[in-house]
């Protein structure tokens, strides 16, 4: 039975050029998935569910766009509301992360939302809160918050 030797020099020539197609594999399958999530160059995380939940709200896109194309009012927050007071609500996610959003002129009044309801908040970040420019009630039932 003959063995054939591979020369040291080839081998590493061989492995290294192997590397280097699955690093460039990799990176390309990392580029392709983002691109079909929706992830583009230049646009951040936040840029990416907004647009996701344009998408599901079509009543109201171009409510949404007049207000995303606004770049202080790019920012949003949903969840269940856990309290109403005279400043504004206080509205907890899924994870149980709470966020106070503040009534401002374009948002003097939450009406018709009450203690449990589900909203959809679009606003200017104030430090730890966020400052309404538009809300929507969101249907269906509440939000089981974990750990509660």
């Amino acid at each position: 039975m003959k063995s054939y030797k591979i020369p040291k020099k080839s081998l590493i020539i061989y492995l290294v050029l192997f590397v280097i197609i699955l690093v460039i594999a990799a990176f390309s399958s990392g580029y392709f998935i983002g691109q079909t999530l929706g992830y583009e160059e230049g646009k951040s995380e936040n840029d990416v569910i907004l647009t996701k939940i344009l998408n599901n709200f079509t009543d109201y896109k171009d409510e949404f766009k007049k207000l995303l194309d606004n770049d202080e009012a790019r920012y949003a927050a949903f969840g269940e509301v856990i309290e109403i007071d005279d400043q504004g609500i206080l509205i907890a996610n899924i994870f149980g992360i709470e966020k106070r959003v503040l009534k401002t002129e374009a948002v003097d009044n939450f009406e018709g939302i009450m203690e449990g309801d589900r909203i959809f908040v679009v606003g200017e970040p104030q430090g730890e809160t966020l400052s309404a420019r538009f809300y929507k009630k969101l249907p269906g039932p509440a939000l089981k918050i974990l750990g509660k």
